[in-house]
C-alpha cells in the first residue's frame, strides 16, 4: 500500500489524469501517450514553481520599446526586452506536440490545460518611483485566471481583428507588439491545438507575434500535424518565416508522437459496429435523440 502510494505520488497531475481517462474511458494505454503526459508533467511543474511574472505597466513599456524599434537599433543587436522588461529570471520553455492525427495530441493538451488550476506563487515587478529601486510584491493567483485555449484558426482569426481594431484607432504605429502585450495581459500560458500556417499574412504574423510572446513571459504550448521544419513548407517568402521555426527550437521543447494508428476511428469503429446500418426516422423525440448520438459517435 505505502509502495503504491509512493509511486502514485511521483506522477504528476497530467500522468494521473490520462491514467483516470484510460480507465474510466476503457481505452487502451499507450507509451507515447504516456511519455507526452510525462513531458506535460514537468512542465506544469515549472509553470508552479516560476516565481516572477511581468506586471501590465512593464508589458506596455515593452510594447512601447518594441514599437520604437529603429533599424539600427535592430542592426546593433539591441535587445527592447532586455532593457525594458529586465525579467530577472527566464520563463519555463513551452511545448510543441506534432505527430499524426488521432494520436492523442489534443487530448493530452487538453488534460494539461484542465490541470493548470491550481494556485501557484509569482512576484510581480513593481516599477522604479522617486528614485527608488524597483520592488516585488508576492502575489498568490490560480494560473486558470491567466491562461488562454484556442483552436490555431480561432485564435488567428482574433488576432486578425485586434489587428485591424489598433490600425484603426492609431494607424500609424506597428500593432503587432501591442497586440502582444494584451495578450501576455491575460495569458502567461497559451495552448494552441492543431498549428498550421497556410498563407503569407498568418506567416508574417505568427513570425513576429509568438516571438514577441517569448519575450514578454508568455509560456506557449501547441500541437501541429507537421514538425516544426515543416511549417509553412512551400509558402511564398518561406526564408522570412525560417528565424520563427529557429525560435520554436531554441524556446520549446519539440516532441513527437511516434504511433502508428488514428485511435479516433478505432474509437468510431467500436461504436459504430454495435450500431444499425440505417434509421428509419419519424418524429418522435426518441428516434431524433438516437439520431443525434449516432452522429456524435461516428465523429460528426
Amino acid at each position: 500500500m505505502f509502495q503504491r502510494s509512493l509511486i502514485s505520488m511521483l506522477r504528476g497531475p497530467v500522468t494521473l489524469a490520462y491514467e483516470n481517462r484510460v480507465k474510466k474511458a476503457n481505452l487502451k494505454l499507450d507509451n507515447e501517450q504516456l511519455r507526452l503526459a510525462r513531458a506535460f508533467d514537468e512542465l506544469h511543474e515549472s509553470l508552479s514553481s516560476h516565481r516572477q511574472v511581468l506586471s501590465d505597466d512593464r508589458l506596455d513599456l515593452a510594447a512601447v520599446a518594441y514599437s520604437r524599434s529603429t533599424h539600427w537599433m535592430s542592426r546593433l543587436m539591441v535587445d527592447p526586452a532586455t532593457t525594458c522588461l529586465q525579467m530577472l529570471s527566464p520563463p519555463p520553455r513551452g511545448l510543441y506536440v506534432h505527430g499524426d492525427v488521432g494520436v492523442g495530441k489534443s487530448m493530452l493538451a487538453d488534460l494539461f490545460y484542465s490541470v493548470c488550476d491550481d494556485g501557484y506563487n509569482h512576484e510581480t515587478e513593481g516599477g522604479q518611483q522617486d528614485g527608488d529601486e524597483s520592488t516585488s510584491t508576492v502575489v498568490f493567483e490560480p494560473l486558470r485566471r491567466s491562461r488562454m485555449r484556442r483552436h490555431f484558426n480561432e485564435f488567428m482569426l482574433e488576432t486578425h481583428q485586434e489587428i485591424h481594431r489598433y490600425k484603426q484607432e492609431h494607424p500609424r504605429s506597428d500593432p503587432i507588439p501591442h497586440v502582444a502585450a494584451e495578450i501576455a495581459k491575460g495569458a502567461r500560458l497559451l495552448c494552441l491545438d492543431e498549428m498550421q500556417v497556410l498563407d503569407i499574412a498568418d506567416a508574417m504574423i505568427l513570425r513576429r507575434l509568438m516571438t514577441l510572446l517569448m519575450d514578454l513571459g508568455v509560456v506557449v504550448v501547441t500541437t501541429s500535424n507537421r514538425p516544426p521544419d515543416r511549417l509553412y513548407e512551400g509558402g511564398i517568402n518561406r526564408s522570412v518565416f525560417l528565424p520563427f521555426i529557429d525560435t520554436i527550437k531554441e524556446r520549446m521543447d519539440v516532441v513527437e508522437m511516434l504511433i502508428g494508428r488514428d485511435y479516433r476511428r478505432l474509437v468510431s469503429r467500436s461504436v459504430t459496429c454495435q450500431q444499425p446500418t440505417y434509421i428509419a426516422i419519424d418524429e418522435t423525440d426518441n428516434d431524433q435523440a438516437r439520431l443525434r448520438e449516432w452522429f456524435a459517435s461516428a465523429g460528426g
